[in-house]
């Protein structure tokens, strides 16, 4: 009673049903869903639901896309697991996809636990036996606590002494940097990668001939300087002093806790203080300062040089143009004391200099002002002088033609001999 309803479907087997597209199904009671498209069904039971999937054995199931069952995951219908055996070696490597036996696991586990010591092995089943470190008579089961108590020894050894054998500062490197995998691991090579870079960085500390390194410090380069947990210090002329101090290229200087230098030429002084690794030549000095240029300058708690050739001065202060110096940021300005007076054209002139500017300017202005009045009083004077003048010959002038009228006017009428008429 096989049925095979999908499209290129096979089915083979009493009860058998192939539904989906490209599908098989083999064996009594076997089915492929029709999700299951390009799914094979092999064995009493088995069934298949999810697209390109394998169900193998009586009773696997298949329920997502891309997947190979051998069991069915529940016990109904079938084992809910089974083992795989006779795996041959996989290949390992970043980019295999090779499945690796339990031999691989093993041997991979085992290297690992040789890298801890303190007689740390794999047992039976692949359980990890955890190893036992042995400091001042205590005995420790875990790196962490192992450290812990190193670290308490040491420090009561150079609160003694003053100062910290360099072999003992370089055994604590070792420790601090080593890694402990998981027993339940299921990526062997991420795990043998752990492993590698301890084992590097573990002889960088060793080996290295550094001018300080102490309490978990490395200094890769010869003659460069570290000192303090996890301080690194990467180039022949560089200095990190601090917990997590960090100076990455050649004349790198990082003092502080967590002082940050990633650009050559640099120095970060202060807790957390930052440059960018573009921000070479770059300074920041207090807790927090940053610079992001390069040539920029930050010195004050969380003061910023975002620009080339920027310079924040004080607490917060933001220098965002290039070239520019700055002692405040938007919303908090500074004023700027005991400025000397300038003396050349670039120079910044003080206030003293300003009110003195302003009161010659006033002055020079005043008595501008004044000569001009003088000046206009002086032509108010001339104008009303020849006024009055020109009123006078007006004046006269009338005069002379009334009287002349009048004249005209009394002769006009004689009508006699010997008259005279004027006008």
């Amino acid at each position: 009673d096989s049925s095979a309803s999908g499209v290129n479907s096979t089915a083979m087997g009493r009860q058998t049903n192939s539904v989906g597209e490209n599908g098989v199904a083999l064996g009594y009671n076997a089915f492929v869903r029709e999700s299951g498209s390009n799914a094979v069904a092999l064995g009493a039971n088995a069934g298949a639901s999810g697209a390109d999937s394998v169900a193998l054995g009586s009773g696997s199931r298949t329920y997502d896309a891309n997947t190979v069952s051998v069991g069915s995951g529940n016990g109904r219908g079938g084992p809910a697991t089974r083992r795989i055996v006779n795996v041959g070696a996989g290949t390992i490597a970043s980019a295999s996809t090779d499945a690796i036996n339990g031999g691989q696991l093993f041997q991979s586990l085992s290297n690992a636990a040789s890298f801890l010591g303190g007689g740390a092995a794999i047992g039976a089943q692949g359980v990890f036996v955890a190893p036992t470190y042995v400091i001042q008579g205590a005995s420790y089961n875990n790196v962490g606590a192992a450290l812990t108590a190193l670290d308490s020894k040491v420090s009561e050894l150079d609160a003694r002494s003053g100062s910290t054998p360099t072999s003992t500062a370089a055994r604590t490197a070792s420790l601090r940097t080593a890694t402990v995998p998981a027993v339940a691991a299921t990526a062997v090579s991420d795990m043998s990668s752990n492993v590698a870079s301890t084992a590097g960085n573990a002889t960088a500390a060793v080996q290295g001939t550094p001018t300080a390194a102490m309490d978990g410090s490395i200094t890769p380069a010869a003659t460069s300087t570290a000192v303090g947990t996890a301080a690194v210090a990467n180039h022949v002329t560089g200095t990190a002093i601090g917990g997590s101090a960090y100076a990455h290229g050649p004349n790198d200087t990082a003092i502080g806790s967590n002082a940050r230098v990633n650009a050559d030429g640099s120095t970060a002084v202060g807790a957390n203080t930052q440059i960018a690794a573009v921000a070479t030549n770059a300074v920041a000095m207090g807790e927090g300062a940053q610079v992001t240029a390069a040539s920029g300058t930050a010195i004050g708690q969380g003061a910023r040089a975002t620009a080339q050739g920027a310079v924040a001065l004080g607490q917060g202060s933001v220098a965002d143009r290039a070239n520019t110096v700055s002692v405040g940021s938007v919303g908090g300005e500074r004023q700027v004391a005991n400025v000397a007076a300038g003396t050349r054209a670039t120079d910044a002139v003080n206030k003293g200099q300003l009110d003195s500017g302003v009161a010659a300017a006033n002055s020079y202005t005043d008595s501008r002002y004044n000569a001009m009045a003088d000046s206009f009083e002086s032509y108010q004077g001339d104008i009303e002088d020849r006024l009055r003048r020109q009123n006078r010959r007006l004046d006269r002038q009338g005069a002379m033609s009334s009287a002349m009228l009048n004249m005209s006017a009394s002769v006009a009428g004689i009508a006699s001999q010997n008259r005279i008429g004027a006008g």
